[in-house]
């Protein structure tokens, strides 16, 4: 295998460099408490949320 062929290998994520997601079966199965969870707050366009020991915190993109 050339050396081009492994870097794009490498930027594509292929062959020795695929990366791959277990199918939500068995023991992983997905978790629902965020879609089940009682809403305590309204936030427009929050994109990241956090726990903290004082509360939850959240951020949203602008512009």
């Amino acid at each position: 295998m050339s050396a081009v062929s492994r870097l794009f290998d490498r930027f594509l994520g292929r062959g020795d460099w695929a990366v791959t997601v277990p199918t939500l079966d068995g023991p992983l199965l997905p978790n629902q408490d965020l879609e089940e969870a009682e809403l305590f707050a309204g936030l427009a366009a929050a994109d990241n949320l956090v726990r903290t020991e004082k509360g939850m915190l959240a951020s949203r993109r602008t512009g």
